[in-house]
């Protein structure tokens, strides 16, 4: 933080972060092998904020995500509707933006009626309608594709043959190399939500919602 607001020149980017994720017991962002703080009531929502915002945080990021949008036998334990309004409400009034993680369709719609500054993902299981587009228009809304991530699950390889390009190889480490080549689960994989994730972008583009890139993100002045 102390480089990014300085006029020194530097050799890094600048670097902006949520800091820990806001998510329920057992959800996405808690598999990683480390304890993080959970939510599971609309109560927790102003201490959980407040206590990223002490840590440094520049955005609030959410989870709101159950899992349906990759198939019918996957199941994630989420935040309930009640207590992803709470910290977005909780963020707003701490003057910061909040960013929600989603997969589907129906996810995305709630958030932007909850007032998300941001959408993290395509939503893949269906293309964008008006409905949606009109609301998100009016809010202001943007949305970070990570149109990679529905590559990924569409099960197109592009990692791996990025990381196989016998052009590359000399530039990319190991961990590097096997991150490209990593994918979501075989059972997760349908090729219709690239195509979906694409058609998205394409009509939130065409409507004027900014489609940003992950490294883009600028916090709130």
């Amino acid at each position: 933080k102390k480089q990014r607001e300085s006029i020194e020149r530097i050799d890094q980017a600048d670097l902006w972060s949520a800091g820990t994720l806001a998510t329920a017991p057992g959800g996405h962002g808690t598999e990683y092998g480390m304890k993080i703080p959970t939510l599971s009531a609309a109560e927790e929502a102003p201490a959980f904020v407040e206590a990223r915002i002490k840590e440094g945080s520049d955005y609030i990021k959410i989870v709101f995500d159950d899992g349906s949008a990759y198939g019918p036998s996957v199941n994630i334990k989420t935040l309930k509707p009640g207590v992803t309004q709470a910290l977005i409400t909780s963020a707003h009034q701490q003057n910061k933006q909040a960013l929600v993680h989603i997969a589907s369709y129906s996810e995305a719609k709630q958030m932007v009626e909850q007032g998300a500054d941001g959408l993290v993902h395509s939503f893949t299981n269906q293309v964008a309608d008006a409905v949606l587009i009109g609301q998100a228009k009016k809010q202001g809304t943007f949305i970070i594709a990570t149109l990679s991530v529905s590559g990924s699950l569409a099960g197109a390889g592009e990692g791996k043959a990025l990381a196989d390009d016998v052009d590359l190889q000399g530039y990319l480490s190991k961990p590097q190399s096997t991150a490209l080549k990593a994918a979501f689960p075989k059972q997760w994989q349908n090729p219709k939500v690239l195509e979906n994730s694409l058609a998205s972008a394409k009509l939130l583009h065409d409507a004027g919602i900014p489609i940003r890139p992950l490294a883009g993100l600028r916090a709130p002045a």
